[in-house]
């Protein structure tokens, strides 16, 4: 089961995986047996800079499932990326900033459509 946001201004979350024709009440129960649902956390890709670094914490640089996403080729090209920046962050130089029109198959900035709209 992996848990999506709806969509980009929605708080509501997708249990992707988890598509059934049971009554509401009976799907309510499957999730609520499901060990640590409740304890699922993201970071709000608002809350994090093109370069992965989070607004709240300067010198913090995230990558993969805690940013919302769920692909194998996400999480590692924001691996990258965020390694990329941490270690320029280090060195106080400027970031790598990958914007969707450079990329072809594995969009970093997946989580950020939000940056696409913001900053570009």
């Amino acid at each position: 089961v992996f848990l999506e946001h709806e969509g980009l201004d929605s708080e509501l979350i997708y249990p992707q995986g988890m598509s059934m024709t049971f009554p509401p009440e009976i799907q309510l129960k499957v999730m609520r047996a499901i060990k640590g649902l409740h304890k699922y956390d993201f970071v709000d890709p608002k809350q994090l800079h093109p370069t992965l670094e989070t607004k709240k914490v300067k010198g913090l640089f995230l990558a993969g499932q805690i940013n919302g996403t769920t692909g194998y080729e996400e999480a590692a090209a924001q691996g990258v990326v965020a390694g990329i920046n941490a270690a320029a962050s280090a060195r106080s130089e400027e970031g790598m900033v990958i914007r969707r029109s450079q990329v072809y198959a594995v969009k970093v900035d997946r989580i950020g459509k939000y940056f696409e709209r913001n900053v570009i």
